[in-house]
């Protein structure tokens, strides 16, 4: 029954009634997206600072919070503006991407999310060294 009617929604869609379809869910999920992600880096940063380090942080959780996060990892290492930046700069980004294009908007933001988890490298072994 699904099936069927999957198959006749397909079938029957019109390019425009699916852009249409795309960008209106693209409307909705984008300040969701924006919203859910910015708190859950606030309560993962508290965590983290709330429970200090011994020694140096470790650049295997910096970058498991960046690969989720954009900037989370950044501040976990101890580069809190730099990691603001970036917090803002991505989400931004991802809201206008994610308007604008739907779907797409997160392929064109791929570029910006490998190159914050490059800089993370880069950043805790000069932070760290």
């Amino acid at each position: 029954m699904l099936e069927g009617m999957i198959r006749h929604a397909l079938a029957n869609c019109q390019l425009p009634y699916c852009l249409d379809i795309i960008v209106r869910s693209s409307l909705f999920f984008a300040p969701l997206t924006l919203i859910s992600a910015g708190l859950a880096a606030f309560f993962i940063v508290r965590f983290a600072l709330r429970r200090g380090f011994e020694g140096k942080p470790r650049l295997v959780i910096a970058r498991t919070l960046s690969i989720f996060f954009f900037g989370v990892g950044h501040i976990y290492i101890g580069d809190v503006r730099r990691g603001q930046k970036i917090v803002i700069i991505g989400y931004i980004a991802l809201f206008v991407l994610q308007f604008l294009f739907g779907l797409w908007g997160l392929l064109l933001l791929l570029p910006f999310w490998i190159w914050q988890i490059w800089d993370l490298g880069r950043r805790h072994r000069i932070l760290h060294a």
